[in-house]
């Protein structure tokens, strides 16, 4: 058989003081952790021994065994309420009509029993205190708890000696048992130690406190089993005659009711609170003027009344009405569990979506979700055995990555920002870059050393300030060139994995962007946006979430809102034109396209990912400039994508905006207008025509522009207004322009000296 004693950082006993003469007692300290010991016996004899060793040291000790053992930590749901045990303890707290264990003993018809008594820590210190003890007794069999509270309740109810010392609870809902009913419980802590007695407090205890009586039998065999429902009649009889003769009303047949894992009485009495003390956690409490503090909640959860009386639970709006009245409006504040633990369930007031969650005290680690309803929010605290409110209270959620609080209980404010698991860990001195990030990264940008410099400092930037760069980059080449390695092995454990987020091109055209609103880095991968046939679309979308401060963002089934933007973008393709670079735009970085595999070996991808610690503790110290940052790189990959990117159209106009007549000069034909077939021959001769006057005119005519454009480009419209409006489209305009004395509609131009 197996016994466990707990011990606490404190003497687990009562202790008495004089103060006035009147002697004063201080009850069992309440504790929240312990540390368990588990002790094999086999007779009643090692028992004793153990009960004596132990309860000299100020432990406690357990009915019921623990699922695991405890490392000063709490004890709550480390027991199996329903494993059978072979020890029964009876408790006599302060019995008159029963003088001795002897005596009680024989009553319950175990006198020839052995048996050992252990005195309560009162006995001798309070005068006429009455039988305090703990008589300990082996069972010939394992016993569930639950069938040895009916026997306990059988002869509290059966036996005159001790029927007669049943009392009213103070709250006069209950029945206060002289043989205590709740010593079966597999979580009920037994106190074994002696008093603690301040100067001048005597102890009248004659003899050891834990004895041991042998008897003809060693263990001993049960009766029938008691029947519940005669038990519960019994009960309800003997407290209505109990209230009857103190004047109250007879109550109803006793219900219970459960919520979540507590169980309480429905609908009791009411009680008045005549006293009321906070200590370690708890909330004490006196009753109709009680002196036993034997009354209690969590500090942080008043929304049941426990106590430790054999009593049921109660609710506390309907126990005590003006007491809830007080305390309710802090059930929907959280507060620390005793593990700094909070949890939270609440309704973000801007989206209205519920959400739940744990605010992880000993790491600060916040683990927050939507859920979908106000029953889901109850359920999860119920489940993790927290007050539930009249109310689901608002609070903002926001995501802010300058902020280093995750939770504001005052302003009702949760920062779902999840920093990297580097933020906050002491800087190593890294003053070049590792070998492994030059050969990744440096591959991943095609080998050109300007971009590799030029993303030192954009990374640099992302990670020390936490804002938006202005640009993005574009990483390109065939496949395996090591762009997924530097996503996975090193930007996600930089920047934290919550705060990158990858999608692919054709996300960025839904109208569901809610991601973005809790991003830092977003990669976008399969970028091809030549590809889309909305690419204006996403081209317009990009631009607005690399250069606005604000953004606007929408969750499926909501209407769309405006957050901060924290977003930097890299756009990862297989292709050569990944994106449409216009040429004066302001956002692009272009790495060279990597038309070689990279060679990695599991130990070189063990390696990066090893290095992704010194990258960030190298460009931490790096000296970051946000103006560099801001402004793209003009390198030859670069001019290379906004050539890929432009039309035969685009490149056809930029050529007249800058006065580049050579261009025009070059796309004559190369042969004579008479050799060509029919359909080409009339634009082309119209083209050569044209073409020996262009280099003296300050203007060209609408038609002059049809004439060159239709055979450069081909495909004009020939409609003059058609004509013009593709024109604008292209950012052309049509002015009026001067020839002789006539005007017609066209733009200027000035040729460039060859």
């Amino acid at each position: 058989m197996k016994v466990t004693f707990l011990e606490a950082k404190v003497p687990l006993t009562k202790t008495f003081t004089l103060e006035n003469g009147e002697l004063q007692k201080v009850g069992h300290p309440r504790i929240l952790d312990y540390r368990s010991h588990e002790f094999e016996y086999e007779t009643i004899e090692e028992l004793r021994d153990l009960i004596v060793e132990h309860g000299a040291k100020g432990w406690c000790l357990l009915m019921g065994n623990l699922i695991r053992q405890l490392d000063w930590e709490s004890r709550r749901g480390t027991t199996d309420p329903n494993a059978p045990t072979r020890l029964i303890c009876l408790d006599l707290d302060g019995m008159k009509g029963i003088s001795t264990p002897k005596q009680l003993m024989k009553v319950v018809g175990m006198g020839d029993v052995d048996y050992v008594a252990q005195y309560s820590a009162s006995s001798g210190v309070v005068p006429d205190r009455g039988l305090s003890c703990h008589i300990f007794v082996l069972l010939d069999r394992p016993v569930a708890p639950p069938l040895l509270k009916q026997y306990l309740t059988l002869w509290n109810l059966t036996i005159p000696a001790i029927a007669a010392d049943i009392q009213l609870t103070r709250t006069n809902n209950a029945l206060r048992w002289p043989l205590d009913v709740s010593t079966c419980q597999n979580d009920k802590l037994i106190y074994i130690a002696p008093p603690i007695l301040g100067p001048g407090v005597e102890d009248d205890f004659k003899g050891d406190r834990v004895t041991l009586v042998k008897r003809r039998k060693r263990t001993v065999t049960l009766g029938s089993v008691p029947s519940a429902e005669l038990n519960k009649n019994g009960q309800e009889q003997i407290l209505n005659t109990l209230r009857l003769a103190q004047g109250l009303t007879e109550r109803p047949r006793t219900q219970f009711k459960s919520q979540g894992s507590v169980e309480y009485m429905s609908k009791p009495d009411k009680a008045t609170l005549t006293g009321i003390r906070q200590e370690r956690g708890f909330v004490y409490m006196n009753l109709n003027g009680g002196d036993s503090w034997g009354y209690y909640h969590p500090e942080n959860n008043p929304e049941y009344i426990y106590n430790f009386k054999g009593e049921p639970n109660y609710r506390t709006a309907e126990l005590l009405p003006e007491y809830w009245q007080e305390v309710k409006a802090s059930v929907n504040e959280p507060k620390e569990d005793e593990h700094g633990n909070l949890y939270l369930a609440f309704r973000d007031f801007r989206t209205a979506t519920y959400w739940n969650g744990i605010h992880y005290g000993k790491d600060r680690r916040l683990n927050m979700a939507q859920a979908k309803s106000e029953t889901q929010l109850r359920s999860f605290l119920k489940q993790h055995g927290q007050p539930v409110g009249d109310f689901v209270p608002d609070w903002d959620v926001r995501y802010d990555p300058h902020d280093k609080r995750s939770i504001n209980v005052e302003a009702r404010s949760v920062n779902v920002y999840q920093p990297s698991l580097f933020e906050g860990l002491n800087m190593a001195i890294v003053d070049r870059v590792p070998d492994i990030i030059q050969d990744v990264l440096g591959h991943v940008l095609g080998n050109d050393e300007a971009a590799f410099r030029h993303q030192l400092n954009w990374l640099a930037c992302v990670l020390q300030f936490k804002e938006r760069t202005q640009t993005c980059w574009v990483w390109h080449g065939i496949q395996g060139t090591g762009k997924g390695l530097m996503l996975h092995y090193i930007l996600r454990p930089m920047i934290g994995n919550g705060n990158v987020v990858s999608k692919r091109m054709e996300e960025l055209d839904s109208q569901f962007n809610g991601f973005l609103e809790r991003c830092q880095l977003l990669f976008v991968d399969e970028a091809h946006m030549a590809a889309f046939k909305r690419s204006a679309v996403i081209d317009a979308n990009v631009k607005n979430y690399v250069v606005e401060p604000m953004i606007s963002v929408r969750h499926m089934f909501m209407a769309p809102y405006e957050v901060v933007n924290y977003l930097n973008l890299v756009f990862a393709s297989n292709k050569g034109d990944p994106a449409i670079v216009d040429p004066h735009d302001r956002r692009f970085n272009v790495g060279s396209f990597q038309s070689r595999k990279l060679v990695i070996t599991e130990a070189g991808v063990l390696a990066l990912e090893r290095a992704a610690w010194q990258f960030y503790c190298y460009l931490m110290a790096f000296p970051a400039d946000r103006t560099l940052a801001r402004t793209p790189l003009n390198n030859l990959a670069r001019e290379q994508m906004i050539h890929i990117g432009r039309t035969t159209l685009d490149v056809a106009l930029d050529a007249l905006r800058a006065g580049d007549l050579q261009f025009f000069v070059e796309q004559k034909p190369s042969i004579s207008p008479d050799q060509m077939s029919g359909l080409d021959r009339v634009p082309a001769r119209a083209y050569n025509t044209l073409m020996e006057k262009v280099p003296t005119l300050e203007n060209l005519t609408r038609d002059e522009l049809f004439t060159m454009l239709n055979y450069v480009v081909g495909g004009m419209p020939a409609a003059p207004a058609k004509f013009t409006s593709v024109l604008k489209h292209h950012e052309m305009h049509m002015v009026t322009v001067r020839r002789g004395s006539e005007t017609f509609r066209g733009i200027l131009i000035n040729w460039r000296q060859q």
